[in-house]
């Protein structure tokens, strides 16, 4: 006879592989498993006493919403054509895309980074042997930290472009879910899905809201460990799969996942130095009716500067002689440095 407490357990135990097998498409096996939870919860509840009544009712209303889960599903897989794509697995649908259009020529400056990422990805993909020979281990993930709006996203994207790899872009919002179980399913269904494909790149943008240092969050400390446990599954696999991920906070990750074998390749995305900062402005002004005399001078007043807010005071610039335009400027005006400066002065935080 089982203990109250291994009761519970077993029900959550039965339910999180009901949900498992909804995210991998095979209902009928779902369904076995949400019964066996039903009827372990109902044997929980009949030994709570009376003075438990609230729990029992905090139970009683948790099934009654996963039944309702459930009973949505199988209407809905009902109706459809052999054609579409059942609602379940919408809900373990991500952010997928072809290999992206963004290459390492793209990503001004941050020489170091790319150097340190053609070690750990690029030269094993295309030196297999070479590797091979010097016994040379690979695999493991990328954390890529650092201020934000530096060109985090911007990286991994080239990186699925120099590997020609689909590219699955994952925020919390994708993964999260109230109900017991369901985030551990899309967890295992998004690496299930990057398995798939001839090569993936998995993204995971603001892991910290993921991957955080375990406490008493039953849900992210399982939302951890299942993370881990497809982490470990793909250093294992064949490496068709590579796993990226960005953070503004690497002091607030849980220790396990930037452990060696893991995220184990930690580089620093800092904010553009000087010469990048030109380079910068340079880009974004290329190709438009511009007057620019001296790009050094614009470099040195954006010091402390993002990448992104340099891209924001261009377009801010931009905007600024368009007004001017419409409100009777002649057609033929340019942007200038004074345009530039004044937008320097409307962004920078003191």
């Amino acid at each position: 006879m089982l203990t109250r407490s291994g009761m519970k357990a077993k029900y959550e135990r039965l339910y999180a592989n009901g949900i498992m097998y909804l995210a991998k498409d095979e209902p009928e096996l779902a369904i076995k498993y949400f019964e066996g939870a039903a009827m372990q919860l109902k044997e929980y509840v009949q030994g709570l006493c009376d003075e438990e009544q609230d729990e029992m009712r905090d139970w009683l209303l948790e099934m009654v919403a996963h039944v309702r889960e459930l009973e949505k599903y199988i209407k809905l897989k009902s109706k459809r054509s052999s054609s579409v794509k059942v609602q379940s697995d919408e809900k373990f649908a991500f952010d997928k895309s072809e290999i992206p259009n963004v290459s390492f020529s793209d990503v001004i400056g941050l020489d170091e980074v790319k150097s340190q990422i053609y070690d750990k990805i690029l030269y094993p993909r295309r030196y297999k042997e070479l590797y091979k020979k010097f016994n040379k281990k690979v695999g493991g993930g990328i954390l890529l930290y650092g201020p934000p709006g530096n060109g985090k996203t911007m990286i991994a994207k080239a990186i699925a472009n120099e590997t020609e790899s689909t590219f699955f872009s994952i925020k919390f919002s994708d993964l999260g879910s109230k109900w017991f179980g369901e985030t551990e399913g899309k967890i295992k269904a998004l690496f299930d899905e990057a398995r798939k494909e001839e090569s993936a790149v998995i993204f995971f943008d603001e892991i910290d809201s993921i991957a955080s240092k375990r406490n008493n969050d039953t849900i992210a400390n399982r939302m951890v460990a299942e993370l881990l446990t497809q982490l470990d599954g793909i250093n294992r696999s064949s490496g068709n799969v590579t796993v990226i991920a960005a953070t503004n906070r690497p002091d607030i990750l849980d220790r396990a996942i930037i452990r060696p074998g893991r995220f184990d390749e930690k580089i620093y995305v800092p904010l553009p130095d000087m010469q990048t900062r030109q380079l910068m402005f340079e880009k974004h002004l290329n190709g438009i009716p511009c007057q620019i005399t001296s790009y050094v001078r614009l470099a040195n007043n954006t010091e402390g500067f993002s990448g992104a807010e340099i891209e924001y005071v261009c377009e801010k610039a931009k905007q600024s002689v368009i007004r001017s335009i419409i409100a009777g400027a002649p057609e033929n005006t340019n942007i200038t440095e004074a345009d530039i400066m004044r937008a320097i002065s409307g962004v920078r935080v003191a």
